[in-house]
């Protein structure tokens, strides 16, 4: 990895680093880096004075680029990142007070006023930056610090609002993961954030990857590449499911196989199966994946998208977004004509709007009209 992604990995790894150094100099209860409720009793509005962000201010977590590609977006913009490495994942929002008596301190964030699900860091310094934000959403934060006594007292609670087009998400080891949240039916509604994530594959995925895809809450690894391992790379507790899945439509592998969803039995089937994995609300959260996080995930993000409403364009948006990615851009196969095929192929399907059309076609295939509400109570709610 390089360039702004790999900046990132290092802030990431310090904060990791920071909280195991505070536990082995033997910090104290409840400051690990776990999730944790607290109360507010013990506030002080005065042990601490805060640098950043400003109290109730705005913060963009999106980086240059992905701003820039939104802002300026028409079909095939991303060819215009091509080759540029991994420049997709969003910024950290970086927290920083100053504290006169402070030895270390435990940071507390959570978008729940009452920090009943708050993520703990803990840090020597008084900073720390935190990143895999919620877009669009209000964050409050609040300080303990514990003084070279081991006196301990509560900051007041601060709160800033993130704000990105997407969800660009850091799990060290991992290119090309993005949250499939986010984007808007044509009913007005939005796929839930926190619920279904789509990367290339996770085979060089860290330790503090597998730390942060824990923090994820992900539960299940959906690998579409045909394998046969049971273990997820990302470590026990996450349950495996492998598909030979299919990619695009009109595609053929080196044994001429017809490897689209218009083509062999073997491999509809396999989607039909993709889907039924995904109509089951024990297996979310889920990140789903291939080799490079394109073809094959393209697919089926492309179709979960287009059965919970979202219109064709902002699909080939959405998928367009790999070209930001470093291992999804080891060559030029990431083209308009690809994901515009598959779009084509459900137009042609029975139906009236674009959403009845991808329905009609997996309805055809084996997939069942309770499946397809599954999805959309989970992925809408």
């Amino acid at each position: 990895m390089k360039g702004l992604y790999k900046g990132k990995m290092k802030k990431l790894s310090y904060v990791l680093a920071a909280s195991v150094f505070a536990l082995v100099a033997g910090v104290g209860t409840g400051m690990t880096n776990k999730r944790g409720g607290v109360s507010a009793t013990g506030e002080n509005p005065d042990i601490i004075t805060v640098v950043s962000p400003l109290q109730k201010s705005t913060v963009k977590t999106d980086n240059e680029y992905v701003a820039d590609y939104f802002k300026n977006y028409t079909p095939n913009y991303g060819m215009n990142f091509y080759g540029r490495g991994d420049i997709l994942a969003m910024n950290g929002v970086d927290l920083k007070w100053e504290c006169s008596d402070g030895r270390y301190y435990s940071v507390y964030v959570d978008t729940k006023a009452n920090f009943s699900s708050a993520d703990i860091y803990t840090t020597v310094k008084p900073e720390i930056s935190i990143y895999n934000l919620l877009p669009d959403a209000d964050y409050y934060w609040k300080v303990k610090r514990t003084d070279a006594a081991g006196e301990q007292a509560f900051s007041r609670v601060y709160t800033f609002r993130t704000r990105a087009y997407v969800r660009a998400v850091t799990i060290e080891g991992v290119s090309n993961v993005r949250d499939l949240g986010g984007w808007t039916t044509s009913d007005g509604k939005k796929i839930k954030y926190g619920t279904i994530y789509r990367s290339a594959q996770l085979e060089n995925v860290t330790e503090n990857g597998k730390i942060e895809a824990k923090r994820l809450g992900i539960k299940t690894d959906v690998d579409l590449r045909g394998m046969s391992s049971a273990v997820s790379p990302l470590g026990d507790g996450v349950k495996r499911l492998n598909f030979n899945a299919p990619w695009y439509v009109d595609e053929t592998d080196g044994n001429g196989n017809n490897t689209g969803l218009d083509g062999d039995d073997a491999f509809v089937q396999a989607f039909v199966n993709e889907i039924k994995a995904c109509a089951d609300p024990d297996n979310y959260p889920m990140i789903f994946h291939c080799s490079l996080g394109r073809d094959r995930t393209g697919t089926l993000a492309a179709m979960l998208l287009a059965v919970c409403g979202v219109e064709k364009s902002d699909i080939v948006k959405e998928y367009e977004l790999s070209w930001l990615s470093e291992i999804a851009c080891n060559n030029q196969y990431i083209q308009l004509s690809a994901i515009t095929k598959l779009c084509n192929f459900i137009e042609g399907q029975n139906g009236g709007t674009f959403k009845d059309k991808a329905v009609g076609f997996l309805l055809g295939a084996g997939v069942e009209e309770s499946d397809i509400t599954s999805i959309r109570n989970i992925l809408l709610g």
